[in-house]
C-alpha cells in the first residue's frame, strides 16, 4: 500500500485479496483437474504485497538505516540476513514453478510417481529437485528433460541463478573489503596514538577513552557531509535538498521557524550556506563545561544527553560578541552546583545563547548511541542575515529580549538548554 492511504482502504484491499485467495481455494478443492488449477495454486504468492504494509505498521522500514549506520559489521550482517531471505523466498517460487510444470503427462512429477504422495513428501521432493538443477555444470542433462516446458524453464532458473549468485557474491566481498579497510585504518590509528602517548604520556583513563573512541570512530559507517552532496547535483537541486532535508530539523524552534514563513530567500541561505552537519560515534562527547561555545547546534538524529555539572570556575561578566549589542550583558556571578539531566531529540537545541552573547559550555553533552547535530556558526548566522536588513532587525529585537531573560535568570538555572520564550515573540518589522 502506499503510504499516505487512509487505513480503511488497506484494510478493504487486503479484504479482497483475501476474498480472492478464498476463492481460488475453493476453485481448486472443487475442481483441481481444470487446466488453469496450476495458476491458482500461485495465488498465495501474492501475499508478498503485504510484506511493505506490515513493514511501515511495524515502524520497521527504520531499522535497516538504523543498522547501516551503526558498524560496518553490522552492515555486513544485515545484507547478508537480507540475501538469505531473498534467496529463500526465490528458492520457495522456483520449487513451486517446477512443481507445477512437472505435474503434467510426461514430467517428473508424474515419472517419480509424485501426485498421490503427502503435500509435505512433494514440497520437499519439489525443493530436491529445484537445487538440484540449479548449477550451470547440469545444463546439458537440463536439456535432455522430456517436456519443452521443464526444459524452458530449466534454462531460465540456471541464468536467474547465476545473476543472484554474483549479486550475493558482489554484496558480501563488497562488505568484507569495507571491513578490512576500515580494520587496517584502526591498527594505523592505534599504532600512532600509542606512538605519540609514549612520548606524551597521559593518566590511564584519558588512553582508555582515546582508544575506545578511536575503535567505536573506525567502525562506524561514515554519512556523507553536504560538501558531497554538492559536488554530485545541480545547484538548484542541492539547494532545494538542504531546504527540505534540514528545515524540520530546526521547525522547533520558534523564532527561526517565523523566519522561515515570512523570510523564504533567507531561510534558503540557513539551510545551505550556515548549517553544518556533525556526524557523532557512539558516546562521542560534544563538549564539557569550560570552553568558549561558537555554534548554536540542533540535533537532526540520534539522541544526545545533557548533564549539567558544576562548574569548576566562576565566570566573570562577558559582553555581547556584537558590536551591534554591546550595552547588552549576559552576567553569571556564581558557581552553580545545580545538576541538570536531559535527552535531546531530533529538533531539539543546545546553546542558542552563543549566538546572541559570549558563552562558556556550563555543561557536558554526549551522542548516546550515535546523532547528528547541526551547528549554526554566529559569525556565519550574522553575515548572512546581514544581506537581508528585515531578517537583521528581527535578529537585532530578538537578541536584546533574550539577552534581558538571560539577565533576569538566576544563576543556579544557567545552562546550556534552551531558555523559556513564552512570553517572547518579536513580530515583523517594517523599515524606512
Amino acid at each position: 500500500m502506499r503510504r499516505g492511504e487512509p487505513r480503511s482502504t488497506q484494510w478493504l484491499a487486503w479484504l479482497s485479496l483475501e476474498m480472492l485467495f478464498a476463492a481460488s481455494t475453493a476453485c481448486i478443492l472443487v475442481a483441481s483437474m481444470v487446466p488453469f488449477a496450476v495458476v491458482l495454486r500461485g495465488l498465495p504468492l501474492l501475499r508478498i504485497l503485504y510484506i511493505q504494509t506490515l513493514w511501515e505498521c511495524l515502524s520497521a522500514r527504520h531499522l535497516r538505516p538504523w543498522i547501516q549506520r551503526r558498524s560496518l559489521e553490522a552492515r555486513f550482517f544485515g545484507n547478508l540476513l537480507l540475501a538469505v531471505m531473498a534467496g529463500a523466498l526465490l528458492l520457495h517460487m522456483v520449487t513451486c514453478t517446477w512443481y507445477a510444470v512437472g505435474d503434467r503427462p510426461g514430467g517428473w512429477v508424474r515419472h517419480e510417481g509424485l501426485e498421490s504422495s503427502p503435500q509435505s513428501v512433494q514440497y520437499r521432493m519439489a525443493a530436491e529437485w529445484a537445487l538440484s538443477r540449479l548449477p550451470p555444470s547440469r545444463l546439458s542433462d537440463n536439456m535432455l528433460l522430456k517436456t519443452q516446458e521443464e526444459r524452458g524453464v530449466a534454462f531460465l532458473i540456471t541464468t536467474l541463478a547465476v545473476v543472484f549468485a554474483s549479486i550475493f557474491t558482489s554484496i558480501v566481498t563488497n562488505d568484507i573489503s569495507d571491513i578490512r579497510r576500515a580494520h587496517k585504518a584502526q591498527r594505523k590509528s592505534h599504532v600512532q596514538l600509542s606512538n605519540y602517548l609514549a612520548a606524551f604520556p597521559v593518566p590511564w583513563d584519558l588512553e582508555k577513552e582515546l582508544q575506545a573512541y578511536l575503535h567505536r570512530n573506525q567502525s562506524l559507517v561514515q554519512l556523507p557531509q553536504k560538501q558531497e552532496m554538492a559536488s554530485l547535483l545541480p545547484a538548484f537541486l542541492y539547494r532545494e535538498l538542504c531546504r527540505e532535508a534540514l528545515s524540520p530539523v530546526i521547525a522547533k524552534h520558534d523564532f527561526f521557524s517565523g523566519l522561515q514563513s515570512r523570510y523564504a530567500s533567507f531561510h534558503m541561505n540557513l539551510c545551505v550556506e550556515c548549517l553544518r552537519e556533525w556526524h557523532l560515534a557512539t558516546e562521542e562527547i560534544l563538549f564539557s563545561n569550560g570552553p568558549r561555545c561558537q555554534s548554536m547546534m540542533f540535533v537532526a538524529s540520534g539522541e544526545v544527553a545533557y548533564r549539567k555539572l558544576p562548574p569548576e570556575f566562576a565566570t566573570s561578566p562577558v559582553s555581547a560578541r556584537n558590536e551591534l549589542l554591546q550595552h547588552n550583558f549576559v552576567v553569571p556571578t556564581a558557581a552553580s552546583a545545580t545538576i541538570v539531566e536531559e535527552k535531546l531529540g531530533f529538533g531539539d537545541w543546545m546553546c542558542e545563547q552563543c549566538l546572541w552573547t559570549e558563552w562558556h559550555f556550563l555543561g557536558r553533552a554526549v551522542s548516546t548511541q550515535g546523532a547528528t547535530v547541526l551547528c549554526l556558526a554566529d559569525e556565519t548566522l550574522m553575515r548572512y542575515a546581514g544581506l537581508h536588513k528585515e531578517v537583521m532587525a528581527e535578529l537585532l529585537i530578538y537578541c536584546r529580549i533574550l539577552v534581558e531573560v538571560l539577565n533576569g535568570v538566576a544563576d543556579d538555572d544557567f545552562t546550556d538548554l534552551p531558555i523559556s520564550m513564552e512570553d517572547v515573540r518579536p513580530h515583523p518589522v517594517s523599515l524606512p
